[in-house]
C-alpha cells in the first residue's frame, strides 16, 4: 500500500492537507491600469505543454527591460553632459562679449532710443501737416472783409463830409465833441488813403512802362511797308477823320519837340540842327530811362482819372446795393415781429374769451343751483304750515267734544 503522501506528488492526483500557493517567478508588465481580481475568481489553467516557451519569453522580456532602462540611464547622461558644456560655453561668449562690449545685451535700451527716434520724426511730420493744414483763403478772406470794412468808413465818411459841407455855417455856434475813438479811426482812414495812393502811384508807373512798351512795339511795326489795298483803304478811311485833328496834332507835336529842345539844351546836351533850325536826329532829345511824351501822359492822366471814377462809382453802387439790402432785411424783420405780435395777440384774446365763457358757464350753475335750493326750500315751509293747521283743527275740535261732554 502506498503511503498518502506521495499522492502529492503523482501528477494530477488529489491534494490532502495544508497547501500553500507556489509564488511565481514571472513578471507581470502591464501598460493599462491593474485590474482587481475577484474573491471567487478561478485561476486559469495553463497548459504544461507551453510552460517552457513562457518562461522563455518571460526571460528575454526581463533582459530588453534591463536593456532599455541602460539605454535610458545612459541617454540621460549625454544630455545631461551636453547641457552643462553648452552652459560653460554660452557663459564664456557671454563673458567674452561683455568684456568687449558692456552695451551688447542692453537691447531694451536699443529698442527705446529707436522708438524714441521714430516717436520724434513722427511728431515733427504732424507739426509739419498741422502747419500745411492751416486754412489757404480764410486769412486773404478776413483781410479783405477788412477792406471792404474799411471803405464803408471811408465813403460814410466822406458822405458826412459833404453833409457839413452843404450846411456851411448852420450850426457854427454849436459846441463840437471828438472822442479819441473819432481821432483814431480819422488817422487809420488817413493812413489807408496814403497807402491807397502810393499803390495807385505804383500801378500807373507799371501801367505806364507797359504802355510805352507797347507804343514802341506799334511804332516799329508802323514801319513796315504796307500793302497797296491795305494803305488805300486806311488813306481813304483815315482822310476824313484825320482832317479836323490834323492841326491840331501838329501843333501839340511841335510844341513838344520845342520844349524837348529847351530841355536838352539847358541840360547842356549838343544837338545838331540844320538851316531850319530842326533838330537833324530826334533821338539826341531823348532822356536816360523812360521817355513819354505829354500827351501819353495826359492820356495816362485821364485813364487813372477815369479809371478812379469808376472805382468810386462801383463802390457808391455796392454801398447802395447794401443799403438796399439792409433795408430790406430791416422791413422784414419788422414785418416778422408784427406778425408775431399779431399773433400772440389773438392767443391772449381766445384764451381770455375762453375764461370768461368758463366764468358765466359757473355763474349759471350756481344761480341754478340757488334756485332748486329754493324751491326745495319753499316747498318745506308748505309743508310744515299744513301740518300745524291740521294740528289746530283737531286741537278745537277736541276742545269742542270736551265742552260739550261736561255741559251734558
Amino acid at each position: 500500500m502506498a503511503s498518502t503522501g506521495s499522492l502529492r506528488n503523482v501528477e494530477g492526483g488529489k491534494k490532502y492537507g495544508l497547501i500553500m500557493p507556489v509564488k511565481s517567478n514571472k513578471v507581470n508588465i502591464s501598460f493599462g491600469k491593474n485590474k482587481k481580481t475577484g474573491l471567487n475568481s478561478k485561476p486559469i489553467k495553463v497548459n504544461p505543454l507551453f510552460s517552457q516557451l513562457d518562461d522563455e519569453e518571460d526571460n528575454t522580456n526581463d533582459s530588453n527591460l534591463s536593456s532599455l532602462a541602460s539605454s535610458r540611464k545612459n541617454i540621460n547622461l549625454e544630455l545631461r553632459n551636453m547641457t552643462k558644456n553648452a552652459s560653460k560655453q554660452v557663459e564664456a561668449e557671454y563673458k567674452k562679449a561683455m568684456e568687449e562690449n558692456p552695451n551688447v545685451y542692453d537691447y531694451d535700451e536699443v529698442y527705446d532710443s529707436m522708438k524714441r527716434d521714430e516717436l520724434e520724426r513722427r511728431k515733427g511730420k504732424n507739426k509739419d501737416k498741422d502747419e500745411k493744414k492751416k486754412p489757404k483763403y480764410i486769412a486773404s478772406l478776413l483781410a479783405s472783409a477788412e477792406r471792404r470794412k474799411k471803405e464803408q468808413m471811408r465813403i460814410m465818411e466822406r458822405r458826412i463830409q459833404k453833409e457839413r459841407e452843404e450846411e456851411g455855417d448852420k450850426y457854427k455856434d454849436k459846441e463840437m465833441f471828438i472822442t479819441s475813438a473819432y481821432r483814431e479811426q480819422q488817422e487809420e482812414l488817413r493812413r489807408l488813403e496814403e497807402e491807397e495812393r502810393k499803390r495807385e502811384e505804383e500801378e500807373e508807373a507799371n501801367k505806364g512802362s507797359m504802355t510805352g512798351f507797347y507804343r514802341n512795339i506799334l511804332d516799329s511795326r508802323s514801319h513796315e511797308p504796307i500793302k497797296p489795298e491795305a494803305s488805300r483803304n486806311k488813306n481813304e478811311n483815315s482822310q476824313e477823320a484825320s482832317g479836323n485833328d490834323s492841326d491840331d496834332s501838329k501843333s501839340e507835336e511841335e510844341e513838344e519837340e520845342e520844349d524837348q529842345l529847351k530841355e536838352a539844351l539847358n541840360a547842356g546836351k549838343k544837338i545838331a540842327l540844320n538851316d531850319d533850325n530842326e533838330v537833324i536826329d530826334k533821338r539826341q532829345l531823348l532822356n536816360a530811362g523812360l521817355n513819354i511824351s505829354k500827351k501819353k501822359v495826359k492820356s495816362l492822366e485821364k485813364e487813372r482819372e477815369e479809371e478812379r471814377r469808376r472805382r468810386e462809382e462801383e463802390r457808391r453802387k455796392a454801398y447802395e446795393l447794401k443799403k438796399e439790402e439792409e433795408r430790406k432785411k430791416r422791413e422784414e424783420e419788422r414785418k416778422r415781429r408784427e406778425l408775431i405780435k399779431e399773433q400772440r395777440k389773438r392767443a391772449y384774446e381766445y384764451v381770455q374769451s375762453q375764461k370768461l365763457e368758463k366764468e358765466k358757464e359757473k355763474e349759471a350753475e350756481i344761480q341754478k343751483q340757488k334756485e332748486e335750493l329754493q324751491r326745495k326750500m319753499s316747498k318745506k315751509s308748505t309743508d310744515e304750515t299744513i301740518s300745524d293747521a291740521k294740528r289746530r283743527y283737531l286741537e278745537r275740535k277736541k276742545e269742542k267734544e270736551r265742552l260739550a261732554a261736561m255741559g251734558k
